[in-house]
């Protein structure tokens, strides 16, 4: 492309390949970008708003106009991969012949070097590491929408335009009001991994659309819902320390006493202890039997498989897999194959829409009471971050714990090293908890007292 008379071809040729270096440099980092930014979810958004840097607060500021952003980088990427296809034509034409041959060859290497390097290779990286790459390109991208601005800004009201049409027009055959129905995108990492902010735009208290419109109960729903695919199952199982379970040496009417007591539909059976579960006992198997015990019968017949599955899988996942093999109860193990809890389909379906009780279930103790100016009486199963948001703390206050435990008993266990007893005194930055009620096995109930004021 250069054409100076003072250079020789051959620095001509050198610099020629410097800039298509250059360019496809960019092309990448635009690419890279595009499926950063678009695939941010609402976590790294609150992780953003929380480190309040500059550089963060840049990424912030693009992510409030995603039609500008979007229209941004398919500038620049167009208007860079032409300037590649142009100067590798000219890097290629000493050594082909003017024609269809030079041409086919100036498509095909342009293609290949736009798909691999400009395409591909950074859109891998970038789903892997979409804050780093997200803060990195945070410049350049303004840069490119200063220089583009024009073009920018018909490109970005023109789709503005057609979506708010496509959505009229959709509106009047839904009967419903357009504003409800969520923006079109066109970008496929849009369409992937930005459909909980979609939803997150509609509920937002500062959108347009007036809250009211909502039930309260339909607005919790679709917070839930933005968080469900974050969502493992160590966040919604039942501890360890809370299952009930049954011997594989019990009589069958001792299996029977249990569903009794419990008013549980399933059991899981195991050998020995809780890390040896065997199955899962369902008590409509043992109905048809009640009268028969006298004829033998031996209840472990009706002993079904039960299914294992890691704390850190996915609710959503772990939600697809008990439809399509039609199960409602599973054995949550840890990294070290020892089981963890147990989760029901119950348990994930309350992440959603909420606590779902029936006529067998007793009225839930609250998770903690308020005993003084600056004392509270919690139960020690308390999440972390319930205290947190109960006793106003930072929101990295418990950070340090968080890798290792979820409650408020764990923190106590880890400060304290062993298990403790009745009155024992935990102190922690600004929290005092000390152990009100405890047996062998677990602490009950903790007093929280703060010793200084947040």
């Amino acid at each position: 492309m250069l054409n100076t008379a003072w250079l020789t071809p051959q620095a001509e040729w050198g610099i020629n390949l410097a800039i298509v270096l250059l360019l496809l440099f960019l092309s990448s980092l635009l690419s890279a970008a595009e499926r950063a930014y678009f695939s941010l979810d609402h976590e790294d958004v609150l992780w953003l708003k929380e480190q309040n840097l500059r550089r963060t607060r840049r990424v912030l500021r693009l992510l409030d106009k995603p039609r500008y952003l979007l229209a941004t980088l398919v500038l620049g990427n167009t208007a860079i991969n032409i300037s590649i296809v142009l100067i590798v034509g000219t890097l290629l034409a000493p050594f082909l012949p003017v024609g269809w041959v030079l041409l086919l060859a100036q498509g095909g290497v342009s293609a290949l070097f736009i798909i691999f390097f400009g395409e591909l290779l950074p859109k891998i990286y970038a789903s892997g590491h979409r804050r780093t790459v997200a803060i990195f390109a945070a410049v350049p991208i303004r840069l490119i929408h200063v220089i583009t601005l024009p073009a920018n800004f018909l490109l970005a009201y023109g789709s503005q335009v057609i979506d708010m049409r496509s959505r009229q027009i959709a509106a009047s055959e839904e009967g419903t009001h357009p504003a409800l129905l969520p923006a079109n995108t066109t970008n496929e990492a849009t369409n992937n991994g930005n459909t909980a902010q979609n939803i997150a735009a509609i509920i937002e208290p500062t959108n347009p659309i007036d809250i009211a419109q909502y039930a309260k109960q339909d607005v919790n729903i679709l917070k839930s819902y933005i968080n469900f695919a974050s969502l493992s199952v160590r966040a919604a199982m039942r501890a360890r320390a809370d299952v009930i379970a049954i011997n594989e040496e019990a009589t069958f009417q001792e299996l029977m006493s249990v569903f009794k007591e419990t008013a549980y539909s399933r059991l899981p059976v195991y050998e020995d202890d809780l890390d040896h579960i065997k199955g899962v006992v369902y008590i409509k198997d043992m109905l048809s039997h009640i009268d028969t015990i006298g004829d033998g019968w031996d209840w472990h017949s009706s002993l079904r498989p039960i299914l294992f599955v890691p704390e850190n899988k996915k609710l959503n996942q772990l939600l697809g897999e008990f439809q399509q093999k039609r199960l409602h109860f599973a054995a949550v193990v840890d990294e070290f194959g020892h089981t963890a809890g147990i989760i029901t389909l119950e348990d994930i379906l309350e992440e959603l829409v909420g606590e779902i009780e029936d006529e067998s279930d007793e009225p839930e103790t609250s998770l903690f009471q308020k005993i003084g100016e600056q004392s509270y009486l919690f139960q020690a199963s308390c999440p972390l971050d319930d205290a947190r948001e109960i006793l106003h703390l930072p929101q990295d206050f418990f950070a340090r714990w968080q890798q290792e435990v979820d409650t408020l008993a764990g923190v106590v266990l880890i400060q304290h090293g062993a298990m403790p007893v009745k009155g024992v005194m935990v102190q922690i930055e600004g929290l005092c908890l000390t152990v009100v009620a405890a047996n062998r096995r677990r602490i009950e109930s903790i007093q929280v007292d703060l010793t200084q004021t947040n």
